[in-house]
């Protein structure tokens, strides 16, 4: 028996999945939440220790009694924390959705050209991003820029903890606004902003590079012999459309988790003015050679757990039927909880439930809740579609929120597409364990180690009956909703 573990750093949960290449499949499993602290309302901190802690519990659980090959971690994007010298943290982790670095986004803008920006690093300003929260860090706590040694993303900092060694993959670089995409290396002009230099950041390497073996140190709290081979993996939602087989241009990736990605597979590297002012960032692709354009919506699976808690004893039964007679003239949702991400990317927007009446029932909002999300889906595909020329014939639909079954019936529908869900539990976490496979030899190359994969693939056809009601519904409401709301929640919440 040959096993790769592979890690998933999430938002709200640690994943360790043990993956048996010969039986192309998950073994054993671990998971522990995500540690995070909330030192004023709107901020959201990890502890860089605690997360240590969690990572390794994991590895330890779900090696437990087996032989770990190798090891390759997949993460959310853009959190990160400087070290000092001897590579202690110097400041918490800083989560990737904790919005305090907005006005370091505002002066950034006022001094230096988006369209400069854009054409080096692929991405739009946003507060996401590791330089704003350098830049606020600065700002704030100047006494500690002169201590920061090095600045790394968590998935390099649980590398660097297991190996000593400091690297990142092209993905992770790609989502820190200092990475020039077409060279694929650190950009000058952007290190000059956030006043760093080279030595300060990690090397970039491919994706399931092995950077080193893990040392005696953490044997006892994860298990792992000494110079067990680690590789870097990647960004989370692309470790999961790696594993899923997105690994051809013109393939498109639904990735509904606790936040929502759609992406659209490309062989090159190509900034124009419509994908940069619909929001949309253009970056490298696990496999080195492509790259991908994603748009994102910040609120996806979180709001769907809200609704449930919010919303209790939902009649599940009820809630999934879906005919004529529970669609036509019930209520929509435009679900920007977060503002509404793609395609034009308006921070100020907030959730609009629209229609209500006296008669609707709980299971009527929980559909249109689903409905809003397969809106904003069908209307970031459409756009994608024009952007790159390729029509897909289906999507890959991947996460764990796509696995609900009424989720699933309605974007097929309104897609008007077959939405193909492979049954890879842990996609994100099992691409990283595809990747460890990769980087410690047991496959020559990225295809074949997704053809380790041998989960089946379900097939979510459309329902030719409800197609034309959710287009109505879609071209007739939702749409103008979204246009002739934006400007009056901008008046209202964007000061």
């Amino acid at each position: 028996m040959t096993c790769v573990l592979g890690l998933d750093i999430g938002t709200t949960s640690i994943k360790a999945v043990l993956f048996d290449v010969n039986k192309g499949q998950i073994i054993s499993t671990a998971s522990k939440p995500t540690p995070s602290n909330h030192p004023q309302p709107t901020f959201t901190e990890h502890d860089p220790e605690s997360l240590w802690l969690c990572v390794a519990e994991c590895i330890k659980e779900a090696s437990k009694g087996y032989a770990v090959s190798g090891v390759s971690i997949s993460s959310f994007a853009e959190a990160g924390l400087p070290l000092d010298e001897d590579g202690n943290s110097l400041y918490p982790i800083i989560a990737w959705y904790d919005p305090r670095s907005q006005p370091q986004v505002d002066e950034l803008l006022d001094k230096h050209s988006e369209e400069q920006i854009y054409q080096i690093t692929g991405q739009k300003p946003g507060f996401s991003f590791a330089l704003m929260k350098i830049l606020w860090l600065v700002e704030n706590f100047p006494n500690i820029r002169a201590k920061i040694k090095y600045w790394v993303s968590v998935p390099d900092y649980i590398l660097f903890r297991m190996t000593g060694g400091k690297f990142t993959d092209f993905t992770q670089a790609s989502r820190t606004l200092l990475f020039d995409q077409s060279k694929k290396t650190w950009s000058h002009p952007m290190l000059q902003i956030a006043k760093l230099d080279t030595s300060m950041l990690p090397e970039v390497v491919p994706s399931g590079t092995v950077i080193g073996g893990t040392l005696k140190s953490i044997a006892d709290v994860t298990s792992l012999p000494a110079g067990t081979p680690c590789s870097v993996g990647g960004h989370d939602h692309l470790c999961g459309a790696f594993a899923s087989g997105g690994i051809k241009p013109g393939v498109f990736i639904d990735s509904m988790g606790t936040s929502q990605a759609v992406m659209a597979i490309t062989d090159e590297y190509e900034v124009i003015g419509e994908v940069k002012d619909q929001g949309y960032v253009n970056y490298v692709h696990i496999l080195p050679s492509l790259y991908l354009l994603k748009g994102g919506l910040k609120v996806g699976g979180k709001a769907v757990e809200w609704f449930k808690g919010a919303f209790r004893d939902i009649d599940e039964r009820s809630a999934t039927k879906l005919d004529l007679s529970v669609v036509r003239n019930k209520p929509l949702w435009l679900p920007f909880f977060h503002g509404s991400g793609t395609p034009d990317r308006q921070p100020t927007n907030r959730a609009v439930l629209f229609g209500l009446n006296i008669d609707h029932s709980k299971e009527d909002v929980y559909r249109a809740l689903m409905e809003g999300f397969a809106f904003w889906l069908k209307e970031n595909i459409d756009a994608l579609v024009k952007i790159t020329g390729n029509t897909p014939g289906k999507i890959i639909a991947i996460g764990g929120t796509n696995q609900n079954i009424l989720l699933q019936k309605i974007k097929a529908s309104v897609l008007n597409m077959p939405l193909i869900l492979p049954s890879i539990p842990e996609a994100s976490a099992v691409g990283a364990a595809l990747l460890a496979a990769y980087g410690c030899g047991i496959v020559k190359s990225y295809d074949e180690a997704v053809k380790l994969v041998k989960y089946q693939r379900k097939v979510i056809e459309p329902d030719s009956e409800m197609v034309p009601v959710f287009l109505s519904r879609y071209q007739n409401g939702y749409i103008p909703l979204r246009k002739s709301l934006s400007a009056l929640q901008n008046n209202l919440y964007g000061n």
